[in-house]
């Protein structure tokens, strides 16, 4: 097979799609690029407005204290994957 053959064929592949079938409920992809989290899974140490991370608000904030190195937010998305 010549290159350009062979560079063809790999094109076409990657524009291929996969038929429609029950296996879409398992489909987790998100609808954008831009993902934020749901809720507040744990937070530990001296963290305040944690909650703030969840607001789609660009303008609010949480803030953890560097005094306590061991302060941390866990996000939850919501779904598992």
């Amino acid at each position: 097979m010549s290159r350009i053959t062979l560079g063809g064929l790999f094109l076409q592949t990657a524009f291929a799609l996969a038929p429609s079938g029950p296996w879409e409920d398992f489909h987790y992809a998100p609808d954008s690029k831009t993902v934020y989290p749901v809720n507040i899974y744990k937070s530990a140490g001296e963290v305040s407005n944690a909650q703030n991370l969840v607001s789609r608000d660009q303008n609010s904030y949480a803030k953890l204290t560097p005094s306590e190195p061991t302060s941390w937010v866990a996000v939850d998305f919501g779904i598992e994957v």
